[in-house]
């Protein structure tokens, strides 16, 4: 916690009032690559981003650093879709800034091999500590978010239990399990649909999900743990178990 403290003050002094340390330079050769945040205004990044409300790769953030550019990575809360934003490198005092979208960012290497980070935007400032690391945001988001298993409550409009009951006088007797379960995790989905099994990938498109299966595509939006997806011409309503 020194370190951070320390860095703190040297990173604020010279991000406010453009204080001029003693020259030295950074060695890029040890800056360059792929940072991930492990905290945020000191909090680890899973307990800023639920005091925030928001899962923990919506609060992520992957820094790459290469010769010439910034690069940050993350999740568009907003729009569901992971994005990337690049500003170049100005070296100066040790220390790496750049501006990106409205946003003044400034990183300085620790003795320890890490990488503390200064973002401020429309006046909110973060302070990050990093180290090097890769993130698979689509991944890690849709797990977060929509990961589980689901079971149908509506087919086309109609009542599962109301369904069940149309299969059952032609024969079939099913539970709602058997009608229709989809199982979520990462990229991949598994479905059984009355005996039938199938599996795909899972992609984020936009504020929805995007679920394909041999050649099949449904689209599907997830609200307080009820699963809403379209397929085939097939419209379905799964909550979570």
């Amino acid at each position: 916690m020194k370190t951070v403290k320390k860095y703190m003050i040297i990173l604020l002094v010279t991000f406010f009032t453009g204080f001029s340390l003693v020259g030295c330079g950074v060695d890029m050769n040890k800056i360059k690559g792929d940072w991930i945040i492990t905290s945020i205004n000191g909090k680890e990044v899973i307990d800023f981003a639920t005091a925030s409300g928001l899962v923990e790769a919506q609060a992520m953030k992957m820094i790459i650093i290469s010769d010439d550019l910034v690069t940050v990575k993350s999740i568009n809360s907003n729009k569901g879709i992971v994005q990337s934003d690049n500003g170049s490198i100005t070296v100066k005092n040790g220390m790496i800034s750049t501006e990106i979208n409205g946003a003044n960012w400034l990183f300085v290497p620790t003795d320890d091999g890490k990488l503390i980070g200064i973002m401020d935007a429309d006046g909110t400032t973060y302070e990050y500590a990093l180290v090097k690391g890769s993130y698979d945001f689509e991944k890690k988001y849709i797990d977060q978010m929509y990961a589980g298993t689901y079971v149908v409550t509506e087919v086309n409009g109609q009542n599962v239990e109301e369904a069940l009951k149309a299969y059952e006088a032609t024969g079939n007797k099913l539970t709602a399990e058997e009608l229709c379960t989809i199982t979520i995790s990462g990229k991949t989905f598994n479905m059984n649909a009355m005996g039938v099994k199938a599996e795909g990938t899972v992609e984020i498109d936009g504020e929805n999900l995007k679920m394909t299966s041999d050649g099949a595509t449904a689209n599907a939006t997830l609200k307080d743990g009820v699963l809403t997806l379209s397929m085939n011409g097939t419209n379905m309503v799964l909550k979570k178990k």
